[in-house]
């Protein structure tokens, strides 16, 4: 995926994962209600992480570079350790309990 434009067509999108793709231009997210955006893999430096979390300060941002961020803590945890909402409900899903609880 090179191009995510077709998200600002997406005005109650929530969770964003652009993790691992080829996205070049991001700044189509600085409009949306995002909770979560994950960008894992080298999709955006640092000032395009700064930007989006200007853009959309309630935004939990999680990207590659990120000193001192917790493995986890923003897509899989809250800030508080509980799981996600959509984390969540991949554990229902999968059944994930089954295997670590």
């Amino acid at each position: 995926i090179t191009d995510i434009s077709g998200v600002q067509n997406c005005p109650n999108l929530k969770y964003l994962n652009i993790s691992h793709t080829k996205a070049k231009d991001i700044s189509v997210v600085h409009n949306l209600p995002l909770e979560l955006f994950m960008c894992i893999g080298g999709v955006v430096n640092y000032e395009e992480a700064q930007a989006v979390k200007a853009a959309i300060p309630d935004c939990w941002i999680t990207y590659t570079g990120a000193a001192g961020q917790e493995y986890g803590i923003g897509w899989r945890y809250n800030r508080d350790k509980t799981r996600t909402e959509p984390y969540d409900k991949l554990w229902d899903i999968f059944n994930y309990g089954a295997y670590w609880n």
